[in-house]
């Protein structure tokens, strides 16, 4: 029985993708209860040789292989292929630390079979991050009261999440969106039953120049953050029940109006108007304000400002 599949994007991480997957395949346990997908995105260099020279002789490995189609797209690709019981993804640029398979499966073993475990992680320079959790090791928390505990991190890969649970609520990520988690991580616990925290490191995160977080377009970030804002408030208009589902999902949708403005900081004139302009006739005060976070509102009314600006104006 294959109570664990692993999901490896890959594109363009020749020198990274070796020590990804050789922390996989040679950790205890995993050829007995645990599975590694790998897809192939259309990268252009070494990666994949080098891919199918370690998995060589192992059973418990899938190769897809695809034209360049977004991390997304390769994440879906991956999931539409499991068998395990439960399904981590992992970004072909970091590692996994020893015993982190071991420690995953014990949980899941050893649990009422959570909806979603959600993992420790430490960073490549052997630094934490500030961003507090809350939630205390070995309680059940429903998806709603796990997002309103602590500010949860985006990123998929601190995530472990039930096979079953993803399909019944047909969950995948959204393609062509750069910044994917901010969306599919916080709708994705709304949905949640249980949510389980598993207080031990079981991930590296390599902090990297050239990796999506640390550089790229800055005006593709922001307009996709804008996307994932409207598609937060979307999903709060079709599923909030109450009051406090409002708040829950409010503060996530004030912290992607963060994530706009961070970018859009960094832009040049024109291309600040692009995007503010993209905000008219959506309104955004009603979340900012449920969520209580009001220093958000002062980003998006810096925002606005550049919204009536024409060509030539300064």
């Amino acid at each position: 029985m294959t109570l664990l599949s692993i999901i490896v994007p890959v594109f363009r991480v020749e020198a990274y993708i070796a020590k990804c997957i050789s922390s996989i395949l040679y950790s205890e346990s995993f050829n007995e209860e645990c599975e590694l997908i790998v897809v192939d995105d259309g990268s252009p260099d070494k990666s994949m040789d080098i891919v199918d020279r370690l998995t060589d002789g192992f059973s418990n490995i899938k190769i897809i292989r695809q034209h360049n189609q977004g991390l997304s797209m390769a994440r879906n690709a991956g999931m539409s292929q499991v068998c395990g019981e439960y399904i981590w993804f992992v970004d072909s640029d970091d590692w996994l630390p020893a015993g982190a398979i071991q420690k995953i499966l014990r949980e899941i073993s050893a649990s009422e079979k959570p909806d979603v475990i959600n993992i420790d992680f430490v960073i490549s320079d052997g630094t934490r991050s500030s961003v507090r959790n809350n939630a205390k090791p070995g309680e059940i928390y429903s998806g709603l009261e796990y997002l309103a505990l602590s500010c949860v991190q985006n990123p998929a890969q601190y995530y472990v999440f039930r096979n079953e649970f993803l399909r019944s609520h047909r969950l995948k990520f959204e393609p062509n969106l750069t910044h994917e988690d901010a969306l599919f991580t916080p709708t994705s616990l709304f949905f949640a039953a249980s949510v389980v925290r598993l207080a031990q490191d079981c991930y590296v995160y390599n902090l990297r120049e050239g990796s999506i977080t640390t550089s790229g377009n800055k005006f593709r970030s922001a307009a996709d953050m804008v996307i994932v804002v409207k598609k937060l408030v979307a999903f709060s208009r079709r599923h909030s029940t109450s009051w406090s589902d409002e708040r829950v999902l409010s503060r996530y949708t004030a912290q992607a109006i963060g994530g706009v403005y961070f970018h859009w900081k960094g832009l040049t004139y024109f291309n600040r108007i692009e995007i503010s302009k993209a905000f008219v006739g959506f309104s955004l005060i009603r979340p900012i304000f449920r969520s209580g976070k009001l220093k958000y509102l002062a980003a998006l009314t810096h925002m606005l400002a550049y919204s009536t600006f024409k060509k030539g104006e300064l």
